[in-house]
């Protein structure tokens, strides 16, 4: 088996600032675990574990990712998700074109094919920063979802990464890049 899923890429310089930003505007910024910047992508897809002899069709059945072209992007504001009423993730929401949505319906309707079941959630344009575990201290999370970013930028690469759990967290892979036009 192998784990799976399908991301746009954001600008390393992007999230450089980010996390520039973010060390500027947060008292204590050490005392959190974030997502190691080499990690930070929009998830277009969740994959999930499948059998190995699989990949090359999800390869074949997401090729037409060749024909878009680069999205204009933009940084919002932090936000977190739930689970059972306490903040689980703390994120940060992005502008995106709307034909970001086109795609992600369309990378379902292809992978389902392969009996790949479709996202039960709305997609939600979001990088991951930080998974709240319920140590952390949230209140100077929750003042900065207050602040809204206007960096604006083009991503221009989409990747289908392998991603291996380890007791540590987990380990990305790039098996396939897309470079848009």
């Amino acid at each position: 088996m192998t784990r799976l899923f399908i991301a746009l890429k954001i600008p390393l310089h992007i999230r450089k600032e980010i996390v520039n930003f973010t060390k500027e505007v947060l008292p204590g910024y050490d005392k959190y675990k974030w997502e190691q910047i080499d990690k930070v992508h929009l998830t277009l897809k969740f994959i999930g574990d499948i059998k190995e002899e699989l990949v090359n069709e999800v390869i074949k059945k997401i090729s037409f990712i060749n024909e878009y072209k680069k999205f204009k992007c933009g940084l919002d504001k932090f936000d977190f998700f739930y689970r059972s009423g306490k903040p689980s993730i703390f994120f940060l929401k992005l502008q995106i074109e709307e034909r970001i949505n086109e795609l992600v319906i369309r990378i379902n309707n292809e992978l389902e094919t392969l009996s790949i079941p479709r996202e039960k959630k709305e997609f939600h344009a979001h990088l991951t920063l930080l998974r709240i575990k319920g140590n952390e201290e949230i209140d100077p999370l929750k003042k900065m979802t207050e602040i809204e970013l206007k960096n604006k930028f083009t991503a221009d690469e989409i990747a289908l990464y392998q991603s291996r759990l380890l007791a540590h967290g987990s380990i990305y892979k790039e098996l396939l890049n897309y470079k848009l036009n």
